[in-house]
């Protein structure tokens, strides 16, 4: 099931340092068997960040960034894990 009004991406240091930017972080997306797309909501804010990112005029706490990543990470580890019990990873929004 795709999420609507999203931006996605399959790399890992894209995703953290959009969500350590302030984008909201919802869920994941199956891409392949064993690889994934991190959704994020709303599409318009996180493609802002993702093109300062891609440009290298993203700035981020390094805390934060270090946060999201073991978030993500947790995320795709947890799917793999559980497999098809986890249809889709969700945080609440």
């Amino acid at each position: 099931m795709e999420i609507e009004n999203a931006y996605r991406t399959s790399s890992l240091d894209e995703a953290a340092a959009i969500a350590a930017a302030g984008a909201n972080f919802i869920g994941l997306e199956q891409k392949s068997h064993r690889s994934f797309y991190f959704v994020f909501r709303p599409a318009d804010d996180a493609s802002c960040l993702a093109e300062k990112y891609l440009r290298g005029s993203l700035t981020v706490n390094a805390t934060r960034m270090t946060d999201s990543l073991t978030t993500l990470k947790d995320a795709v580890f947890s799917r793999l894990r559980n497999g098809d019990r986890d249809a889709h990873y969700r945080r609440d929004p």
